[in-house]
């Protein structure tokens, strides 16, 4: 049922216009709902009885404290990091009112600026731990815990993209994977290689079932397999410390890079809209970098090799 719009002489409340934007955004783009639902709940508890036209910088600053001051359900307090998507929910909401609904001309984040965040994480596994590990998985669950791991160490792909993989999304003649469920809401191709290619190619023979999940779960095959028990038990037989499963993204990128990976070709596997979030591992590239302008230096000053350099 659609929201029909307060009169304008009596701007709606915030409450209001998180429950239209809920509402229709559901409809088009549900995922992105369940991702912003923590988000939106908190707003409305906090400044939803406000009018949308009363929300203004300061008071915006204010509750941006309070998030800072606030414990999580797990006892911790929010990062910077955290505070920013909460702030980039509500914006975005703001937003579709403006331009979408003319409730508003302004928006009060426009002047707003993000607070600074860490540098990302940039944990990756050395060959020795990538060999324990490895070893850990294929003995405790050969089945699904060791080809997800694999898989996502060869493609870089996240856990969710990896879950939420169906056999129809997969090349395996041409080895390329199609990645529908991705966090940018775009479809990504990633090319599948090598000995990850052998064993999926290998999984495939022994499903033979060209729709449905590359990783179902075994109580409910239209549900992905959970492999949180495993995965915790694997890290802790290997004794690997300060590790998580995005952590195995981390370590394809970081191995593409001291390949000789270009940030634009890590960015095209990762799937950042920007360079910016694959410079971390631009240090990981220098060897391969420096090789290239020893080449780029050698053809261009080849006829100046015998010239004497003064070092006066």
């Amino acid at each position: 049922m659609t929201q029909k719009l307060p009169p304008m002489s009596a701007k709606p409340t915030v409450s209001e216009m998180i429950d239209r934007y809920t509402e229709e955004t559901a409809i088009i783009r549900p995922d992105t709902v369940k991702n912003q639902n923590s988000h939106l709940k908190w707003w409305k508890r906090e400044i939803g009885h406000y009018r949308v036209d009363a929300i203004s910088p300061s008071v915006l600053i204010k509750f941006r404290k309070k998030l800072l001051g606030e414990k999580t359900c797990r006892g911790k307090l929010r990062t910077p990091s955290t505070v920013n998507r909460y702030f980039s929910t509500l914006s975005r909401v703001y937003a579709v009112a403006i331009k979408e609904w003319e409730w508003l001309e302004n928006s009060p984040f426009q002047n707003i600026s993000k607070l600074e965040e860490p540098a990302g994480r940039t944990r990756f596994l050395s060959e020795a731990e990538i060999k324990t590990l490895l070893e850990t998985c294929a003995r405790l669950d050969p089945k699904d815990l060791y080809v997800a791991v694999v898989l996502a160490l060869s493609t870089c792909a996240r856990r969710m993209e990896i879950m939420s993989l169906r056999w129809e999304h997969i090349n395996l003649k041409t080895g390329v994977i199609f990645l529908y469920k991705t966090k940018n809401k775009t479809i990504r191709a990633v090319p599948l290689q090598g000995y990850a290619l052998k064993l999926i190619r290998a999984r495939y023979k022994v499903c033979r079932d060209e729709v449905g999940l590359v990783f179902p779960s075994r109580v409910n095959p239209n549900r992905p397999v959970n492999l949180r028990k495993p995965w915790q038990q694997a890290l802790r037989l290997s004794q690997i410390s300060n590790f998580r499963w995005h952590d195995l993204r981390h370590t394809g990128a970081s191995y593409l890079a001291m390949q000789g990976a270009t940030l634009t070709e890590l960015s095209e596997v990762l799937g950042h809209k920007t360079l910016q979030m694959v410079k971390r591992y631009a240090h990981l590239s220098l060897p391969h970098t420096i090789q290239i302008v020893a080449k780029m230096n050698q053809a261009l000053f080849k006829g100046c090799t015998t010239t004497k350099v003064s070092e006066d």
